[in-house]
């Protein structure tokens, strides 16, 4: 993979802008900041277990979707059962997830622990666990979120058009699982998605985990929008996750034989 582009300085937008779409130039190169519509923490809830450490207090106040919560308790249980998704979220401060599934958005905080918990029980199979977790949500995605009509007309759309197409529909909800971060796409030969910040700001062992979470919602989303071919290759540092994602060409079919007369 390419390394990361270096992060261009700039002023942090107003909430009029910051409320618009994302831009997007011809390459289909797209930037979401986070929005400002998130809603704050919620009132009277305890703070996360280390949101007393530097950097911890500001992921604390943003916010990502829920299913970064709920799908990984799904593959957990599926996995190795319900005790073990409970341990799991006890280890990470979070029982309150388990006992009370989560409806709306979470503390980004609790994200980054709940994926340094599963590296810490889980080792080396805690990448899988996380990827499935990842495919689950893009199959909620698909579900839930993207109409119906959409997808249809994205399947029957050559892949370079329909993967930008799709890359400025995530750019404009980028604020659901960028968290405090900022999501950068662009589209040309494959595709390049990138989350600076947020998650990945400072995750320690939760990288590799978060990495897989992301990188698998991304690949479910492509595989059936875009091309069923697609893989996704994802790497992190420098407080950002990126990830690449390709497809090939279906080979031409072979000629049909010629029978001698």
């Amino acid at each position: 993979m390419r390394p990361l582009p270096a992060r261009r300085r700039s002023t942090p937008p107003s909430p009029a802008r910051a409320r618009r779409s994302p831009p997007s130039d011809g390459d289909g190169r797209a930037s979401a900041p986070a929005d400002p519509r998130r809603p704050g923490p919620e009132p009277g809830r305890p703070p996360s277990p280390g949101s007393e450490h530097t950097g911890e207090a500001a992921m604390e106040a943003s916010r990502i979707g829920p299913n970064a919560v709920t799908r990984l308790a799904e593959a957990v249980t599926e996995r190795h059962g319900a005790h073990a998704a409970a341990d799991l979220f006890a280890a990470a401060g979070l029982s309150h997830h388990i006992a009370a599934p989560p409806e709306r958005m979470v503390a980004e905080a609790d994200v980054v622990a709940l994926h340094r918990a599963l590296a810490g029980r889980f080792s080396a199979e805690a990448e899988a666990i996380a990827a499935d977790a990842g495919a689950r949500t893009g199959a909620y995605l698909l579900a839930n979120r993207i109409p119906k009509p959409v997808q249809a007309v994205l399947r029957v759309t050559p892949p370079r058009l329909a993967a930008k197409v799709l890359l400025a529909a995530v750019a404009k909800n980028a604020w659901t699982f960028a968290g405090s971060g900022v999501f950068e796409a662009h589209a040309r030969a494959g595709a390049d998605v990138a989350v600076r910040g947020g998650p990945f700001a400072d995750p320690g062992e939760a990288a590799a985990p978060l990495r897989a979470f992301y990188a698998a919602v991304f690949e479910h989303l492509f595989r059936a929008l875009v091309s069923p071919r697609t893989t996704a290759a994802a790497e992190t540092g420098e407080g950002a996750c990126a990830i690449r994602l390709a497809w090939r060409r279906a080979a031409p079919p072979l000629p049909t034989p010629v029978q001698a007369r």
